[in-house]
C-alpha cells in the first residue's frame, strides 16, 4: 500500500515530459503503419499494416483474428504494446478469461471484452497490454515461431502443429471456446525491436500489473 501511495505523489509531482520515454510521433511514422483513434475516442491504436494474423477456432460458423499492436493511452502517459484476440460468433460468449499457450507455457489473462453485434453476429475483442510481467510471452512466440519451418519436430516436442499458439476462451458455467493462431516470429520479432527504439521499454509498467494481470502456468 505505501509503494501504492508513493507511485501516486511520483505521478502527481513528475512532469509528463519524464513519464513518457517513448517517441510516439517516430512510432506512427514507421513505413506501412496504421494511425487511428482507439473506439473509446481518447487513445490512439497504431497497427502494423500485414495484420490481422488469421487463425482457427472449433465454433461451429465462427472465426477467431488476432492483433499486436501498439496503443498509446493519454490518460495512463504510457504507449503499451497490446495483443488482441478478436472472434466472431453467433452467439454471445462474453469470456472473462483469455488463455494463450505457447509451447507448454500458458499465461491466462483477466479479460473485458468489447462487444459489438450486427445483424445477430457479435463481435468480440479481447484486449490485453503487456506489462513487465506479461511481455515474455512475446518472446515464448518468437523462439516457438523460429521452430515451424520443422513441424514434425515441433509436434513431436510440444504436441503442436503448424499453429503455435493455442487460445481459450472461458467464463464460469460455459463451454470454452478454443483455437489457435499463428503469429510469425518475424512479424512478432518486428513489432518488439521498433517498440524498443522508440523507447518503449523504458517505462515503468508496475502502477498496471494488476489492471491487466496474468497468470502464467507451466
Amino acid at each position: 500500500m505505501k509503494k501504492f501511495f508513493s507511485l501516486l505523489l511520483l505521478l502527481c509531482c513528475l512532469p509528463a515530459a519524464v513519464l513518457a520515454e517513448v517517441d510516439v510521433m517516430a512510432l506512427q511514422q514507421t513505413a506501412n503503419m496504421q494511425v487511428f483513434p482507439a473506439s473509446n475516442g481518447v487513445d490512439t491504436v497504431i497497427r502494423p499494416a500485414d495484420q490481422p494474423f488469421v487463425g482457427v477456432t472449433e465454433l461451429e460458423d465462427g472465426e477467431m483474428i488476432a492483433y499486436l499492436d501498439y496503443i498509446d493511452m493519454p490518460n495512463a502517459n504510457r504507449v503499451f504494446l497490446r495483443l488482441t484476440i478478436s472472434i466472431v460468433t453467433p452467439d454471445l460468449y462474453a469470456a472473462d478469461t483469455l488463455a494463450l499457450t505457447v509451447g507448454k507455457k500458458t499465461y491466462a489473462f483477466s479479460v473485458q471484452p468489447e462487444i459489438n453485434e450486427y445483424d445477430a453476429v457479435y463481435y468480440e475483442d479481447y484486449a490485453v497490454c503487456l506489462t513487465e510481467e506479461s511481455l515474455p510471452i512475446l518472446q515464448d512466440i518468437i523462439k516457438l515461431g523460429a521452430k515451424t519451418e520443422d513441424a514434425a519436430a515441433l509436434h513431436e516436442k510440444y504436441g503442436l502443429d503448424d499453429k503455435p499458439v493455442r487460445v481459450t476462451l472461458s467464463c464460469e458455467g460455459m463451454e470454452s471456446i478454443c483455437g489457435s493462431v499463428v503469429l510469425p516470429a518475424e512479424s512478432v520479432k518486428a513489432v518488439c525491436d521498433r517498440y524498443e527504439e522508440v523507447g518503449g521499454m523504458t517505462q515503468d509498467f508496475d502502477a498496471f500489473e494488476e489492471t491487466w494481470s496474468v497468470e502464467i502456468r507451466q
